[in-house]
C-alpha cells in the first residue's frame, strides 16, 4: 500500500507504460504468462485442478513466447466516439504462429460478404484455417470431435479441411424473413475454401434424404437448396458459388438484390484488413423497438412486465452509449 500511495504523490515512482495512443482514457492490459503461471497453478491446486491448469499453460506456449500487451483508447468527439486498439501481437506470438498470421493476405472488407437489399445489423469477417486450430492441443480435441460428428454425414476430414481454408463471413440482417406475419432479420454465413470443397460438402448434405433439401433457383449461384417447409417453416438455404459455401436463414430472392451498405460499413468494405466487424446500433435499436411492439401485441401481460418498454430501453442504452455505427478493422 505504501508503494501505491508514494506513486500517487510522485510521478517518477509510477509504472512506465508503453502507450500507443494519445487518448486520455485508456485500458492497458499486460499479460506475462510466465509470471502469471505460479499464481494460477497455486489457486488451481487448492481447487484440485492443477493438472488442467498446467495443460492450459502448456497450450499457451504453442502461441506465445513473450508477454502480451493490449491497449484500448477511448476518445469522444463532436459527432462520434472512437475506440482504438493496439497490441504487440507480432512480438508476443511464437515465430511459427506469427509467420502464419503475418503471411495472411489483407483483403477489402476483411472477408465480410454482404447479401440482401439493405445494410445489416451486424457483420463479421475473418480468415479461417482449420490447421491453425490444431496447433493447440485443447482446440485440436474440439476440432477432432467436430470432425468426427460431421463424418457421420459422409464428410471426410480432407474435404472439411479444404473448406475451412479461407474467408469466413457472418452477417445478421440485410434482408428479412417472414414467419406467421412476424418480420425477422436474416442470418447467414459464408465460408470460402479450395479444391471444390464447397460443392462437395453441399452435394453430400443435399443428398441426405433425412435432411430434406430441395433445389431452388437463385441467380448467380452454381447451386442452391432449401430445407423442405415440413422441416422448417422459415426459409433455410444452402448454396454454392465457386469455392464458397453459403448457409443462411433468408429467402432465395433476397440473394439477387444488390446490397446497400450504410456509409460506415461502405468505408470498411473498401479498407484492406485481415478481419473486420461492423455493428449498426441505430438499426438494432429500431429492431428492438419493433420487437417490443410485437410482444405488446401478442402478449400484453408479458409486455407490461418485460416487453416493449424494456426492449426499447435496451435499444436506447445501446445507441446512447455506443453511438450510431461501430466499424472495426480487426487487423490492418
Amino acid at each position: 500500500m505504501k508503494a501505491e500511495i508514494a506513486a500517487l504523490e510522485d510521478k517518477s515512482k509510477r509504472l512506465s507504460l508503453n502507450r500507443r495512443f494519445a487518448a486520455k482514457d485508456f485500458v492497458l492490459l499486460h499479460t506475462d504468462f510466465d509470471a502469471l503461471k505460479p499464481l494460477v497453478l497455486t489457486s488451481a491446486e487448492d481447487n484440485g485442478a492443477r493438472a488442467e491448469a498446467e495443460k492450459n499453460f502448456a497450450d499457451l506456449k504453442n502461441y506465445f513466447h513473450a508477454p502480451l500487451d493490449v491497449e484500448f483508447g477511448f476518445e469522444r468527439f463532436a459527432n462520434h466516439f472512437l475506440i482504438s486498439t493496439g497490441t504487440n501481437l507480432k512480438e508476443a506470438l511464437n515465430e511459427e504462429f506469427a509467420k502464419t498470421v503475418l503471411e495472411a493476405k489483407a483483403v477489402p472488407g476483411g472477408h465480410i460478404r454482404l447479401l440482401g437489399e439493405s445494410s445489416p445489423l451486424f457483420a463479421l469477417g475473418t480468415s479461417l484455417n482449420l490447421e491453425d486450430f490444431k496447433r493447440s492441443p485443447n482446440l485440436k480435441e474440439i476440432v477432432q470431435e467436430g470432425l468426427k460428428a460431421l463424418k457421420q454425414f459422409g464428410l471426410s476430414e480432407e474435404t472439411l479441411t479444404s473448406l475451412v481454408k479461407g474467408g469466413f463471413s457472418l452477417v445478421l440482417g440485410g434482408s428479412s424473413v417472414q414467419y406467421e406475419g412476424i418480420k425477422m432479420p436474416s442470418l447467414y454465413l459464408t465460408q470460402t475454401g479450395e479444391d471444390g470443397a464447397a460443392a462437395a460438402v453441399a452435394g453430400v448434405l443435399a443428398g441426405k434424404e433425412e435432411l430434406h433439401f430441395n433445389p431452388v433457383q437463385a441467380q448467380g449461384w452454381d447451386k442452391m437448396f432449401q430445407l423442405d417447409s415440413s422441416i422448417s417453416p422459415i426459409p433455410c438455404l444452402m448454396g454454392v458459388q465457386g469455392e464458397t459455401l453459403f448457409l443462411g436463414i433468408t429467402s432465395a430472392a433476397s440473394l439477387e438484390a444488390a446490397p446497400a451498405p450504410a456509409p460506415r460499413l461502405k468505408e470498411l468494405l473498401l479498407k484492406d484488413s485481415l478481419g473486420a466487424m461492423y455493428i449498426d446500433f441505430v438499426e438494432i435499436q429500431s429492431t428492438l423497438k419493433a420487437a417490443g411492439k410485437l410482444v405488446a401485441g401478442f402478449m400484453p401481460l408479458a409486455a407490461q412486465m418485460t416487453g416493449e418498454s424494456s426492449l426499447a430501453q435496451a435499444g436506447n442504452v445501446l445507441n446512447e452509449l455506443l453511438g450510431a455505427q461501430l466499424s472495426i478493422p480487426s487487423f490492418s
